[in-house]
């Protein structure tokens, strides 16, 4: 396919490239350079806090956000399925998913959060006194 055979396409079909499997892949391909750049720009923002990564506090969010976020890829592809949207074998990849969340929540878990005295209130109002 051409690319003036799928411009006419798109711009037939009002702008929605569904209309040929050539444009959805091109559009799946351009979400996903999208959503890479997305978090190549927020692990970015992290990199100018250096000690950030070696906080436990931090390093636990980190991890909780990574189980959240492929468990709820992997609950939307089963609502997808169950919904008839999607077809079954888009499930061949949950149980990956369900792996990188058991590791990411292994993770978080298994890291230790000292107890911050300076946070607390009754730590604070002592001095105070």
């Amino acid at each position: 396919m051409d690319f003036k055979t799928y411009a006419s396409i798109v711009l037939s079909s009002g702008g929605d490239a569904t209309g040929s499997p050539a444009a959805t892949t091109v559009a799946a391909i351009v979400g996903v350079l999208a959503a890479t750049g997305v978090l190549i720009w927020v692990f970015g923002a992290w990199s100018e806090q250096p000690n950030a990564l070696n906080e436990t506090r931090f390093r636990r969010r980190i991890l909780v956000s990574g189980a959240l976020l492929y468990g709820g890829a992997a609950l939307y592809a089963v609502i997808l399925v169950v919904a008839g949207s999607e077809p079954v074998q888009s499930l061949l990849g949950l149980p990956i998913s369900a792996l990188l969340v058991w590791f990411f929540l292994r993770a978080a878990l298994g890291t230790k959060v000292p107890k911050d005295v300076s946070n607390r209130r009754d730590a604070t109002s002592n001095l105070e006194k």
